[in-house]
């Protein structure tokens, strides 16, 4: 459950993906309370409303507003050049501690991007695109990377 908040928030505030539902109208506030209300203890900001309206359906406003963290904190993914390409492509399917944990060879994960495009029906990335995830995959979660 705490990795789907991670995602929504993640997608919501940094991802340029809007609202999570077009058909939601997360900008007006709930029955009875005025909209500064509702948002209180979040910052203004493109997602805001996104972000209240789906985190709080679970979780008190000081559960994520005190975690302070930067957006490399709530991905989980060491930063490096793919490092958003793989946070897309893998969460899609799979919980980004299941990637993290692989810590796979290139090679490995080479063979292991092209079994899930032929076998398990991941889109296949452009060549371009598919260098740069196999680039940080093995660079960033190779067994002699750092934790």
């Amino acid at each position: 459950m705490r990795f789907a908040v991670v995602v929504v928030l993640t997608i919501a505030v940094f991802g340029g993906w809007g609202l999570p539902s077009p058909a939601a109208d997360f900008s007006t506030p709930a029955a009875g309370a005025s909209l500064g209300e509702d948002f209180e203890g979040l910052p203004p900001g493109p997602g805001r409303a996104a972000v209240y309206f789906t985190c709080t359906a679970c979780h008190s406003l000081n559960q994520f507003t005190q975690q302070r963290m930067d957006r490399e904190d709530w991905a989980g993914l060491p930063p490096g050049p793919g490092r958003e390409e793989v946070f897309y492509l893998c969460q899609a399917c799979h919980s980004l501690k299941t990637v993290l944990q692989q810590r796979l060879s290139r090679e490995s994960w080479d063979e292991t991007l092209v079994w899930m495009i032929e076998e398990q029906g991941m889109p296949a990335p452009e060549p371009a695109d598919y260098a740069r995830l196999l680039d940080y995959l093995g660079a960033y979660l190779s067994p002699e990377a750092p934790r």
